[in-house]
């Protein structure tokens, strides 16, 4: 191979890590972890911290759930109310004594809806937005 042929394929390699690199910034969809490394198929669950939630803007394909990490307040303290049920659905933490399930959202249909949680009967809501998309 000649010293412009080594150039050549260098430079080949290297628009093909740009290309990957490009590729995967622009695609994403889910706001928060994405479901990069997973095997086609299988839709794995969104996690947030319920602190970064206020204002947000979720976006979610149907079927995938938002998965709320609730920090130190227990799991069972919260309540949510989702604006269109046929779009998401919120699912309601619990605690079964050997594990502990965090509260979520599942999206459900392709739309926009407003989500508001609360801890407890005094505490501010959590209001986001899920915006679903179709798989």
């Amino acid at each position: 191979m000649t010293w412009f042929g080594g150039f050549r394929a260098a430079g080949a390699v290297a628009a093909l890590g740009v290309l990957a690199a490009v590729s995967g910034c622009g695609a994403g969809v889910e706001t928060g972890p994405s479901s990069a490394g997973q095997p086609p198929g299988l839709i794995g669950p969104v996690t947030m911290s319920v602190h970064g939630l206020s204002g947000a803007i979720v976006h979610l394909t149907v079927g995938r759930v938002l998965n709320i990490d609730t920090g130190d307040v227990p799991v069972t303290s919260y309540r949510g109310q989702v604006a269109d049920p046929a779009v998401a659905s919120f699912v309601a933490g619990r605690n079964d004594g050997s594990a502990r399930f965090n509260p979520g959202v599942v999206a459900r249909a392709p739309g926009i809806t407003e989500v508001a949680m609360t801890a407890g009967s005094t505490a501010e809501p959590v209001r986001f937005t899920v915006v679903v998309a179709p798989r």
